[in-house]
């Protein structure tokens, strides 16, 4: 695979001298706030899931969409299945609903599940036992318990891969509010201040749950390191604020096709079909972002109502109380951010298609990932790369293979 470097030979790609290329194969560990960093490994139940950059083995595999209370995973799922019409184990009434029942795919307002519960610890465990993922009856898997899940229903040589949508949490912690005092009467009047200050407030949720330290605790600075490797190296991040670029990058990241109702179908038509269906989603009341919040038509609007209508500023005393109890899922979320940019290239698998030896082929220009990913000459903190590479004569100037 052959992207077009900009200038710059050797020394330039690998910030060194001399010696030929040199390259780390990973991006070095995410630093703490303070500059520290954490060199440990994931927990087990991190294995069980592909790395970002690792080549696809989609017979192997299992698409595994991160489910974030009010950040924006139920538009994905919806996505999934409502357009794409794939298959999906998610949270289908509790475990208890399902016990003795063999698996099987149901019907739920007219779309396809898995018979199953990956919400609670005895649905996932029951999801276990019958043998969920080896079943191949789930096309994807859906769930906020990402660490429980990835050690019961998946195994080190049947993996999953993880796609995440995240979310500003000050944005994530007012929509739980809004929520809250919307669906309960008995909060009806609470305040966002009030809400800042109560125990009904989460305290760094993302970082938890990445982390697996769902349990409650202190939340530490190792922990936010955890997290962000478990970004880094298991996940390709989404951005609720750029939903439709995200939506396009889950599908190309897992290789989800638009569907073809028929053979006469043309694939222009179909792709009109599946933007009018992913517009309604994302409008329509099954699609709120799964946060409650107001519908939007697009990522634009989406921006819009983020900022507009959030009604927390700054300053203001609940935006400082819902800070200092989500600091360190601040500091995930600007990680996110960093590697949204930086995975502008992904997925890996386009390289597949791509024969070895073949430099007559590359990126184009717009997928550059030295551009993309807006990496610097010597700079060292870069996205990881997990392929030999070596310096070729490109199609124009030097080039990556």
């Amino acid at each position: 695979v052959a992207a077009t470097l900009s200038g710059g030979g050797t020394d330039a790609i690998a910030g060194g001298a001399g010696g030929g290329p040199r390259f780390a194969p990973e991006m070095p560990f995410p630093p703490s706030a303070h500059g520290r960093s954490y060199a440990y490994s994931l927990p087990r139940a991190m294995t069980h899931l592909a790395e970002t950059t690792a080549p696809q083995r989609r017979s192997h595999e299992t698409p595994v969409l991160m489910h974030i209370p009010m950040g924006g995973g139920r538009v994905a799922e919806s996505v999934a299945t409502r357009c794409l019409g794939l298959v999906g184990a998610v949270g289908n009434g509790e475990g208890k609903e399902w016990e003795g029942k063999p698996l099987k795919v149901i019907q739920l307002d007219g779309h396809p599940y898995v018979n199953v519960d990956l919400l609670s610890p005895p649905g996932i465990t029951r999801a276990a036992s019958l043998n969920l993922v080896p079943s191949r009856l789930a096309e994807y898997v859906s769930t906020p318990l990402l660490h429980t899940v990835s050690d019961s229903i998946f195994t080190s040589s049947d993996q999953g891969r993880l796609f995440v949508i995240v979310r500003h949490p000050i944005e994530r912690a007012v929509a739980s509010y809004h929520h809250l005092v919307k669906s309960d009467p008995f909060h009806e009047g609470m305040t966002l201040e009030d809400y800042a200050r109560s125990p009904y407030a989460e305290g760094d949720w993302m970082t938890r749950f990445l982390s697996g330290h769902e349990g409650g605790g202190e939340v530490t600075e190792a922990h936010a390191s955890m997290a962000k490797e478990v970004l880094r190296r298991k996940a390709a991040v989404g951005l609720y604020e750029e939903m439709d670029d995200s939506l396009r990058r889950m599908r190309a990241y897992f290789g989800w096709d638009i569907p073809m109702a028929d053979g006469s179908q043309s694939k222009a038509f179909a792709e009109q079909q599946y933007a009018s269906c992913q517009r309604q989603v994302m409008t329509g009341p099954a699609g709120s972002h799964g946060d409650g919040s107001q519908s939007v038509s697009d990522s634009d609007a989406l921006k819009a109502r983020s900022h507009d209508n959030m009604a927390l500023r700054e300053g203001d005393a609940a935006y400082a109380l819902l800070s200092e109890r989500n600091r360190y899922d601040l500091e995930l979320y600007r990680y996110a951010r960093t590697l949204f940019a930086r995975q502008a290239d992904l997925p890996i698998s386009l390289a597949e298609e791509i024969k070895p030896k073949d430099e007559t082929k590359q990126w184009p220009p717009s997928r550059n990932c030295v551009e993309n990913g807006r990496f610097s000459a010597g700079e060292k903190n870069w996205y990881a790369v997990r392929s030999a590479l070596q310096v070729v004569a490109g199609v124009e100037g030097k080039a990556l293979q």
